[in-house]
C-alpha cells in the first residue's frame, strides 16, 4: 500500500484527482470542439458582430473586436494546439485516451 508519513493511503487522494483530471479534460475537449462549431457557424453570418448587439444584455461586457478575437485568433490557436501535428498529434490523442 503507498502511504504518506501520517500512514494515510494515497491510493484514493490519487484515484479522485486522476478521476478530476480526466473530467476536466473532457469538459476541455467539449468546449474546444464547440467553440470550432460555434466558428464554423459564425462564418457563415451575413455580418460580423457590432457592439451594439451586447448593449442592454448579460453580454455588456463584450465588444465585437473581443468576441472576434475569440473566435479569429484564440480558437484557431486551442485548435492548433489540440491538433499538435508538431508531435504527431500526440495532445489530442492523449486527451482522446482520457476521455470516458
Amino acid at each position: 500500500m503507498s502511504t504518506d508519513n501520517g500512514g494515510i493511503n494515497l491510493v484514493p487522494k490519487r484515484q479522485n484527482l486522476a478521476s478530476r483530471a480526466v473530467d476536466a479534460a473532457t469538459r476541455l475537449t467539449d468546449a474546444l470542439y464547440a467553440l470550432q462549431m460555434l466558428r464554423d457557424e459564425r462564418s457563415k453570418l451575413q455580418d460580423d458582430f457590432q457592439d451594439s448587439d451586447f448593449s442592454n444584455s448579460d453580454l455588456s461586457h463584450l465588444d465585437a473586436a473581443t468576441i472576434g478575437r475569440l473566435f479569429d485568433f484564440v480558437t484557431p490557436a486551442f485548435q492548433t494546439t489540440l491538433e499538435d501535428t508538431a508531435n504527431g498529434g500526440r495532445n489530442k490523442q492523449i486527451l482522446m485516451q482520457v476521455r470516458r
